[in-house]
């Protein structure tokens, strides 16, 4: 691409609504997970098949909707595919999750493997090791960021006030919902002690 290329003219707002979208679904998806996760503790797991399914399923969307935005670089949603400055990018986001590429292609790796391995392919694995997705929500969150300086920029008078502004507070605003959803329809029920 040439040095005249803008963001703009990578992405379309249509383009930026789909990634900011993804970004927000990503965060819904792994506070599901973690307020179910939340009362799994000291031996006390899930029972019931329907909430089992539920909460795998809640950390498999997750790292799906991770991956269409740092997984494959030909996915449309990638970064790579919306930054014309990909090294620069590159840079700051290793900055802002403050990790070596090195490391941050372990976790890539690590987190691809999740998926390769139990969620788009089903391995024989004697034990699902789930990843940590605390790289992956700072990573979403940069990226989510790096989309609304675009938008300010190339956009003015487009109005995301109904988007979360930051990812981090939305997690912890989504995680605390749902706890509280689920603490109100009884999800203490579906518990049972192990040990």
């Amino acid at each position: 691409m040439n040095d005249n290329t803008t963001d703009l003219e990578k992405m379309t707002k249509s383009k930026l609504y789909k990634v900011a979208g993804t970004c927000a679904q990503f965060v819904t998806q792994l506070a599901h997970h973690r307020a179910m996760n939340s009362f799994r503790k000291n031996g006390i797991t899930i029972k019931c098949p329907f909430w089992i399914t539920i909460f795998n399923n809640s950390i498999d969307m997750a790292v799906l909707n991770w991956l269409h935005l740092f997984g494959s670089d030909s996915d449309e949603l990638h970064w790579k595919k919306n930054v014309c400055e990909v090294d620069s990018f590159r840079g700051q986001l290793l900055g802002h999750i403050a990790m070596s590429q090195e490391d941050w292609e372990n976790y890539w790796n690590e987190t691809k493997g999740y998926r390769d391995k139990t969620v788009a392919h089903i391995d024989s694995v004697p034990h699902v090791h789930v990843p940590d997705m605390s790289v992956a929500i700072k990573a979403a969150d940069f990226y989510y960021q790096w989309i609304f300086e675009v938008i300010k920029r190339d956009y003015p008078n487009v109005s995301f006030d109904y988007w979360p502004v930051d990812l981090n507070d939305y997690l912890k605003l989504k995680i605390q919902a749902v706890k509280e959803l689920l603490e109100k329809i009884g999800f203490d029920a579906a518990l049972v002690d192990t040990n």
